[in-house]
């Protein structure tokens, strides 16, 4: 027993020193603890007039910011250069909206009338207060009047019966505004029953006013948060719930505190969609407090914002800060980019009205040939000038045959000049696009972008030719083998193909013909078309024909046999196609859809993706996506890919 009794006595020891500890450590957190930042509410919005932003920001009434005081506005982590107004020097007008239907009777508007008084008190002595009151009509129980007196004993004149018009109320203290800074402090515990407008219309002609809309909703078993929350979204104010009548006068002075102290900052925004918004108040280095919202803001700009410039900031301390854009905000900018989209337009123009292609498909040596001469014209000789110097320069840069090449295997009827010069306007086109949108880095990236399309497009069209020769092959054989048999010669056979055929089979035996004409040797034809063309099975029919010619023997037998080899081949090839469908549609399906998918959601939500874009981890991100993407596209092309 005694034991037990000394354990006891020493565990309550324990205890109680653990407990002087605790108080003690307690006691020095809290004198050593960091003194609460300033709190700073964005009470309200404005985005009517994108890209201008303007913030209506609160701080306490205790707090004096002095002279080295001043705001800052971060962007999605990114200042903007704000202008800063200390908007109680404005002239400010309330409307105070209160709800007087039946349901108010007692605590609930008795509440009501307490708080507004309060609220009256806290505003500054040249702020002109409103009462309007709504039962089943609304009506203005006092105008705009900075006598305070008279407000309360219209404040006290409110009596509580019938419906509830909400939505006629809002629209009577919209219209009823004199003012630029307007207000309109709204009470309500129930839902309308009897206005003429609807909530969408009341929503509409507030946001127009310009008014600022702080809704509080008395929670009833009938109150309805849905009218008052969709004044606050359009005037960028805010609503909140009551729980009690006697939370009133709390709502009401906090609202009376935000309205006494309040900042309007403005600065032009660079973001689209739901877009993150800090407001810091610093004092020289020193981040004193901050306050944050996000807003959703217009894809595309408004017609006045789009011609509305930055106003001069002024800081609460009265120094003056200015931001004039840049470069690409002013005229010169409009000019340099007018004169670039008419350069491109020149030369497209130019290009498009020059007469029929002049380039002769008679040897790959790059030969021209004039058939007709059409009227000079300014156009004309301009074109014939800057087509005459691209090819100098290509032919300088040993680029004119390469380029030559790749234009005859495309099946294009253009010089290397006019397409260089076409491919020149295009870019132009796209960089004054680029340039119009406001950012020359786009404008470079769109102007090289379209220079390596047409690059792209040329390589693709000729190898979408050289696959259609290589299709029609397997019918051209047959069809010269048959005419061999009838007794054609070798140019005769070649001739019937190049009549019978599609192209770009008839133009390229066609081109074999007219040059043994011009007196080529055919060897030297057959040789350039299988280079051209690219086509190894045709590599074949050459050496069969040169040998024919070399040491004679039946040529029709042979021309089956390849015939046969390369139907065969076809067959095999188109099998593999055929069974790999479904799997190259899902290759294409799962490269795409990323990019899709990030379209989408650009389009619906742009601001969703900028963490993306804006951070190390997901710049790695994306740049591991594109090379897994890349090995992925490789990897399918190699395993489906047919090699005889």
């Amino acid at each position: 027993m005694r034991l037990r009794h000394l354990s006891g006595v020493r565990a309550s020891m324990i205890i109680l020193a653990s407990a002087l500890a605790l108080s003690t450590s307690v006691v020095v957190t809290e004198a050593f603890a960091a003194p609460s930042p300033l709190p700073i509410e964005i009470v309200g919005s404005d985005t009517s007039r994108a890209p201008l932003v303007v913030l209506s920001v609160s701080v306490p009434e205790s707090v004096t910011l002095n002279q080295d005081s001043k705001f800052r506005v971060l962007e999605s982590g990114t200042p903007r250069t704000a202008t800063v107004v200390n908007v109680p020097s404005d002239p400010m007008q309330i409307a105070l909206t209160i709800d007087t239907s039946g349901s108010m009777a007692g605590s609930g508007l008795a509440g009501a009338k307490s708080a507004a008084k309060q609220l009256v008190d806290r505003l500054p002595e040249d702020a002109a207060v409103e009462v309007i009151g709504f039962g089943n009509v609304p009506y203005v129980a006092s105008g705009f009047t900075t006598n305070r007196a008279a407000t309360k004993t219209a404040i006290d004149s409110l009596v509580a019966s019938g419906e509830t018009s909400l939505n006629d109320a809002v629209i009577l203290a919209s219209r009823s505004f004199t003012e630029n800074r307007r207000t309109i402090v709204l009470l309500s515990d129930g839902q309308d029953t009897v206005s003429q407008a609807t909530t969408e219309e009341a929503a509409r002609i507030t946001s127009e006013s310009g008014a600022l809309v702080y809704g509080v909703v008395l929670s009833t078993a009938d109150s309805d948060i849905t009218a008052p929350a969709a004044f606050a979204a359009a005037s960028g104010g805010r609503v909140v719930n009551s729980g009690a009548p006697n939370e009133l006068a709390s709502i009401f002075s906090t609202i009376g505190s935000q309205l006494s102290s309040q900042f309007r900052i403005s600065f032009i925004s660079k973001g689209a969609g739901s877009t993150r918004l800090v407001v810091q108040a610093r004092d020289a280095n020193e981040v004193l407090g901050s306050g944050e919202t996000r807003l959703t803001l217009p894809l595309s700009p408004s017609e006045e914002g789009a011609r509305l410039a930055l106003p001069e900031p002024t800081t609460p301390d009265g120094s003056v800060a200015n931001d004039s854009g840049g470069f690409l905000n002013s005229s010169a900018a409009i000019a340099v980019g007018a004169i670039f989209v008419a350069i491109g337009l020149g030369i497209i123009t130019a290009i498009a009205m020059r007469s029929k292609p002049s380039r002769s498909q008679l040897s790959g040596a790059g030969k021209r040939f004039m058939p007709h001469r059409s009227p000079k014209t300014l156009i004309s000789d301009l074109r014939q000038s800057a087509t005459v110097l691209a090819e100098k320069t290509l032919k300088k840069n040993k680029r004119s045959a390469g380029l030559d090449k790749s234009l005859e295997q495309a099946g294009i009827e253009m010089r290397p000049g006019e397409y260089v010069l076409t491919a020149i306007g295009f870019s132009f086109l796209a960089f004054f696009i680029g340039f119009a949108i406001g950012d020359f880095f786009i404008a470079i990236c769109l102007a090289i972008a379209t220079a390596v399309f047409m690059q792209l497009r040329l390589n693709r069209r000729a190898r979408k030719r050289q696959e259609a020769f290589s299709d029609q092959l397997e019918q051209t054989l047959p069809l010269l083998a048959g005419s061999l048999r009838s007794g054609f010669s070798i140019l005769q056979a070649i001739d019937a193909v190049a009549r019978e055929s599609e192209s770009p089979t008839s133009e390229e035996f066609g081109r074999i013909i007219v040059e043994t004409r011009l007196g080529r040797d055919l060897d030297d034809s057959l040789n350039e078309v299988a280079n051209r063309v690219s086509n190894d099975d045709f590599h074949w029919v050459v050496q069969a024909i040169q040998i024919h010619r070399s040491v004679g023997g039946d040529l029709a037998e042979i021309l089956d046999r390849v015939s046969e080899t390369i139907r065969n081949r076809n067959s095999a090839r188109r099998q593999v196609e055929a069974l790999s469908a479904e799997g190259r549609m899902s290759a294409i399906v799962l490269f795409v859809l990323p990019f899709g998918t990030a379209f989408f959601i650009q389009l619906v939500n742009p601001g969703y993706l900028s963490e993306l874009f804006n951070t190390t981890a997901g710049i790695m991100l994306l740049i591991g996506g594109c090379i897994l993407l890349t090995i992925g596209g490789i990897w399918t092309k190699k395993i489906i890919r047919v090699e005889y």
